[in-house]
């Protein structure tokens, strides 16, 4: 019985792969860099009084191996984080999948954004964003069982969710443009009154 497969006999003999996932992952890391620092230059430019433990200071980028067996890269800015509330504007590379823009809000950040977005449930839908329909906060694929296009039928869920999840899908293929992306969306949703 062989222990490897012909192709993975191959994987295990070649660096170039890893090189270059090495190399892919420092522009990343470059890229939600930059995408921080547009952000934050549109936190200072809004006029909002930020809550002291938000931070709109450094936010925080990590990467990992495993979401659904494949490597991911985070950015979390502005973001504030505990047992009870979250507030994050989260930025994720998903490997062969896609890049998103994710407000995640619990707790008490959801009790001050939950009449803001259910009172702008049109114009967030005009802008093909998707909500979280699935049962936990913590996935991020597009399938039906986990987002849905945004749109008047959720307003219920909106109403009564124990979190929000509201995104924004960018492909692969539209890498340059994740950084204003994600700007347009955090700029959209800092509109809303």
């Amino acid at each position: 019985m062989e222990l490897f497969t012909p192709e993975e006999s191959r994987c295990i003999a070649d660096s170039s792969f890893l090189l270059t996932k090495a190399e892919v992952i420092r522009k990343i890391d470059r890229l939600l860099a930059e995408t921080r620092d547009h952000l934050r230059e549109i936190c200072l430019e809004h006029d909002r009084s930020w809550p002291s433990k938000v931070d709109i200071s450094t936010g925080k980028i990590s990467r990992g191996e495993n979401y659904q067996s494949l490597p991911y890269m985070v950015l979390d800015f502005p973001c504030f984080f505990s047992r009870d509330n979250i507030f994050s504007l989260r930025t994720m590379f998903w490997w062969a999948n896609f890049f998103s823009c994710t407000l995640h809000l619990q707790g008490t950040f959801l009790n001050t954004w939950r009449p803001l977005i259910t009172r702008n449930i049109d114009v967030l839908s005009a802008n093909y964003l998707f909500i979280s329909v699935g049962p936990t906060p913590w996935e991020y694929h597009y399938d039906e069982d986990n987002y849905a296009r945004l749109s008047q039928d959720h307003l219920s869920l909106v109403e009564s969710a124990s979190f929000i999840k509201l995104s924004r899908r960018i492909p692969l293929n539209e890498v340059e443009s994740v950084k204003e992306k994600t700007g347009d969306f955090w700029k959209l949703l800092l509109s809303l009154t």
